[in-house]
Protein backbone atom coordinates (compact mmCIF):
# COMPACT_ATOMS: atom_id res chain seq x y z
CA UNK A 1 0.00 0.00 0.00
CA UNK A 2 1.18 3.52 -0.83
CA UNK A 3 0.67 6.08 1.91
CA UNK A 4 0.68 9.78 1.11
CA UNK A 5 1.57 11.33 4.45
CA UNK A 6 0.45 14.93 4.76
CA UNK A 7 0.72 16.51 8.22
CA UNK A 8 -1.66 19.37 7.49
CA UNK A 9 -2.04 21.80 10.38
CA UNK A 10 -5.64 22.56 9.45
CA UNK A 11 -6.72 19.25 7.92
CA UNK A 12 -7.77 21.15 4.81
CA UNK A 13 -6.39 19.62 1.62
CA UNK A 14 -7.09 21.97 -1.26
CA UNK A 15 -8.62 20.75 -4.47
CA UNK A 16 -5.62 21.88 -6.49
CA UNK A 17 -3.41 19.69 -4.30
CA UNK A 18 -5.79 16.72 -4.56
CA UNK A 19 -5.95 17.08 -8.35
CA UNK A 20 -2.15 17.12 -8.62
CA UNK A 21 -1.87 14.02 -6.43
CA UNK A 22 -4.50 12.21 -8.49
CA UNK A 23 -2.72 13.13 -11.73
CA UNK A 24 0.72 11.91 -10.65
CA UNK A 25 -0.58 8.73 -9.00
CA UNK A 26 -2.49 7.64 -12.10
CA UNK A 27 -3.63 4.04 -11.62
CA UNK A 28 -1.61 3.50 -8.44
CA UNK A 29 -3.75 2.79 -5.38
CA UNK A 30 -2.98 5.04 -2.46
CA UNK A 31 -4.30 6.32 0.85
CA UNK A 32 -3.92 9.87 2.17
CA UNK A 33 -2.96 10.17 5.84
CA UNK A 34 -3.64 13.59 7.27
CA UNK A 35 -4.76 15.19 10.52
CA UNK A 36 -5.80 18.55 11.93
CA UNK A 37 -5.06 20.85 14.85
CA UNK A 38 -1.62 19.46 15.66
CA UNK A 39 1.81 21.09 15.71
CA UNK A 40 3.99 19.99 12.80
CA UNK A 41 6.16 17.58 14.78
CA UNK A 42 3.20 15.85 16.43
CA UNK A 43 1.34 15.70 13.12
CA UNK A 44 4.35 14.18 11.36
CA UNK A 45 4.67 11.44 13.99
CA UNK A 46 0.91 10.80 14.20
CA UNK A 47 0.29 10.41 10.48
CA UNK A 48 3.42 8.33 9.90
CA UNK A 49 2.57 5.99 12.77
CA UNK A 50 -0.95 5.48 11.42
CA UNK A 51 0.32 4.60 7.96
CA UNK A 52 3.03 2.34 9.39
CA UNK A 53 0.58 0.45 11.59
CA UNK A 54 -1.68 -0.06 8.58
CA UNK A 55 1.19 -1.78 6.77
CA UNK A 56 2.09 0.83 4.18
CA UNK A 57 5.07 -0.22 2.05
CA UNK A 58 5.82 3.18 0.53
CA UNK A 59 5.56 6.48 2.38
CA UNK A 60 5.32 9.58 0.23
CA UNK A 61 5.69 12.60 2.49
CA UNK A 62 4.01 15.40 0.58
CA UNK A 63 3.21 18.67 2.31
CA UNK A 64 -0.20 20.22 1.74
CA UNK A 65 1.34 23.31 0.12
CA UNK A 66 3.55 21.36 -2.30
CA UNK A 67 2.22 20.67 -5.80
CA UNK A 68 4.07 17.79 -7.49
CA UNK A 69 4.49 17.59 -11.28
CA UNK A 70 2.67 14.82 -13.12
CA UNK A 71 5.90 12.81 -13.45
CA UNK A 72 6.72 13.00 -9.73
CA UNK A 73 5.67 9.64 -8.34
CA UNK A 74 6.88 7.48 -11.23
CA UNK A 75 10.22 9.30 -11.45
CA UNK A 76 10.84 8.98 -7.72
CA UNK A 77 9.98 5.27 -7.81
CA UNK A 78 12.08 4.59 -10.90
CA UNK A 79 15.22 5.72 -9.07
CA UNK A 80 14.89 2.52 -6.98
CA UNK A 81 16.54 3.90 -3.85
CA UNK A 82 15.26 3.77 -0.24
CA UNK A 83 14.92 7.56 0.21
CA UNK A 84 14.54 10.18 -2.51
CA UNK A 85 13.35 13.77 -2.58
CA UNK A 86 11.81 15.90 -5.27
CA UNK A 87 13.04 19.45 -5.72
CA UNK A 88 11.11 21.75 -3.37
CA UNK A 89 12.34 25.26 -2.58
CA UNK A 90 11.56 27.52 0.32
CA UNK A 91 8.82 30.09 -0.19
CA UNK A 92 11.04 33.07 -0.92
CA UNK A 93 12.06 35.15 -3.95
CA UNK A 94 15.58 33.99 -3.10
CA UNK A 95 14.60 30.36 -3.46
CA UNK A 96 16.85 27.47 -2.55
CA UNK A 97 16.06 23.80 -3.02
CA UNK A 98 15.61 21.97 0.28
CA UNK A 99 18.46 19.56 -0.31
CA UNK A 100 21.33 20.06 2.09
CA UNK A 101 25.03 19.46 2.31
CA UNK A 102 26.66 19.22 5.74
CA UNK A 103 29.79 21.35 5.86
CA UNK A 104 32.89 20.80 7.96
CA UNK A 105 31.38 22.53 10.98
CA UNK A 106 28.28 20.34 10.94
CA UNK A 107 26.04 23.07 9.54
CA UNK A 108 23.48 22.41 6.80
CA UNK A 109 24.01 24.31 3.54
CA UNK A 110 21.03 24.28 1.20
CA UNK A 111 21.15 24.16 -2.58
CA UNK A 112 24.92 23.75 -2.50
CA UNK A 113 25.06 20.99 -5.13
CA UNK A 114 25.99 21.45 -8.80
CA UNK A 115 22.71 19.86 -9.94
CA UNK A 116 21.01 20.41 -13.27
CA UNK A 117 17.86 19.24 -14.96
CA UNK A 118 17.16 17.18 -16.85
CA UNK A 119 19.51 14.90 -14.98
CA UNK A 120 19.97 11.79 -12.87
CA UNK A 121 19.23 11.40 -9.14
CA UNK A 122 22.14 12.48 -6.97
CA UNK A 123 23.12 11.75 -3.39
CA UNK A 124 22.62 14.45 -0.74
CA UNK A 125 23.34 14.69 2.97
CA UNK A 126 19.78 15.64 3.86
CA UNK A 127 16.49 16.75 2.33
CA UNK A 128 13.24 18.33 3.41
CA UNK A 129 10.00 16.37 3.85
CA UNK A 130 8.01 18.47 1.38
CA UNK A 131 8.25 15.75 -1.29
CA UNK A 132 10.13 12.74 0.05
CA UNK A 133 9.54 9.10 -0.88
CA UNK A 134 10.62 6.55 1.74
CA UNK A 135 10.49 2.76 1.70
CA UNK A 136 9.12 0.90 4.70
CA UNK A 137 12.42 -0.85 5.43
CA UNK A 138 13.93 2.53 6.32
CA UNK A 139 11.35 3.06 9.07
CA UNK A 140 11.77 -0.56 10.17
CA UNK A 141 15.42 0.14 10.98
CA UNK A 142 14.77 3.27 13.08
CA UNK A 143 13.03 3.20 16.45
CA UNK A 144 9.64 4.96 16.08
CA UNK A 145 10.44 7.45 18.84
CA UNK A 146 13.45 8.55 16.76
CA UNK A 147 11.68 9.03 13.42
CA UNK A 148 11.05 12.74 13.90
CA UNK A 149 12.38 15.12 16.50
CA UNK A 150 13.69 18.66 16.83
CA UNK A 151 16.43 18.36 19.42
CA UNK A 152 19.64 16.40 19.26
CA UNK A 153 22.92 16.24 21.20
CA UNK A 154 25.86 17.90 19.44
CA UNK A 155 29.42 17.40 20.59
CA UNK A 156 31.47 20.59 20.59
CA UNK A 157 35.20 20.76 19.71
CA UNK A 158 36.06 21.04 23.43
CA UNK A 159 34.23 17.78 24.16
CA UNK A 160 31.14 19.29 25.75
CA UNK A 161 27.73 18.10 24.55
CA UNK A 162 24.87 20.53 24.04
CA UNK A 163 21.31 20.09 22.82
CA UNK A 164 20.72 21.77 19.48
CA UNK A 165 17.57 22.22 17.43
CA UNK A 166 17.04 21.23 13.83
CA UNK A 167 14.03 20.55 11.65
CA UNK A 168 12.31 17.20 11.98
CA UNK A 169 13.08 16.57 8.31
CA UNK A 170 16.83 16.94 8.82
CA UNK A 171 16.57 14.80 11.93
CA UNK A 172 14.91 12.00 9.97
CA UNK A 173 17.65 12.01 7.34
CA UNK A 174 20.37 11.88 9.99
CA UNK A 175 18.68 8.90 11.65
CA UNK A 176 18.30 7.19 8.27
CA UNK A 177 22.00 7.75 7.55
CA UNK A 178 22.88 6.19 10.89
CA UNK A 179 20.75 3.19 9.99
CA UNK A 180 22.76 2.75 6.80
CA UNK A 181 20.55 4.46 4.21
CA UNK A 182 21.63 7.12 1.74
CA UNK A 183 19.40 10.03 0.73
CA UNK A 184 18.95 11.09 -2.89
CA UNK A 185 17.28 13.95 -4.77
CA UNK A 186 15.72 13.83 -8.23
CA UNK A 187 16.35 17.00 -10.27
CA UNK A 188 13.51 16.25 -12.71
CA UNK A 189 10.81 16.29 -10.01
CA UNK A 190 10.32 20.07 -9.91
CA UNK A 191 7.61 20.91 -7.40
CA UNK A 192 5.72 24.14 -6.79
CA UNK A 193 5.64 25.45 -3.22
CA UNK A 194 2.45 27.46 -2.77
CA UNK A 195 1.72 30.34 -0.42
CA UNK A 196 -2.04 29.70 -0.16
CA UNK A 197 -2.66 33.11 1.43
CA UNK A 198 -1.55 34.90 -1.76
CA UNK A 199 -1.62 32.15 -4.38
CA UNK A 200 2.05 32.75 -5.15
CA UNK A 201 4.07 29.78 -6.38
CA UNK A 202 7.76 29.33 -5.59
CA UNK A 203 10.21 29.26 -7.23
CA UNK A 204 9.69 31.31 -10.36
CA UNK A 205 10.85 29.98 -13.70
CA UNK A 206 14.20 31.81 -13.51
CA UNK A 207 15.30 29.44 -10.76
CA UNK A 208 14.83 26.37 -12.94
CA UNK A 209 16.43 28.13 -15.90
CA UNK A 210 19.52 28.74 -13.79
CA UNK A 211 19.83 25.02 -13.18
CA UNK A 212 18.90 23.85 -16.65
CA UNK A 213 21.37 21.81 -18.68
CA UNK A 214 21.42 22.51 -22.40
CA UNK A 215 20.33 19.39 -24.27
CA UNK A 216 20.84 20.55 -27.84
Amino acid sequence: MIAIVTPSRTGELRQRWRDAVSATMGRHEYEIYSCRDMPTLDARNFTTTRAYNEKAELFWFLDDDVIPPINAFDDLCSANVPIISGMVTNKSPRAKARVARIDGSGMYRFDDYPWQWPGEPFEVDSAGMGCLLVRRDVLDMIEPDRWFNWNYPRRLPDGRVMMQSRGEDLHFCVEANRAGFDVYAHPNVRCQHIDWSTGTSFPDERYWTKHRRKTS
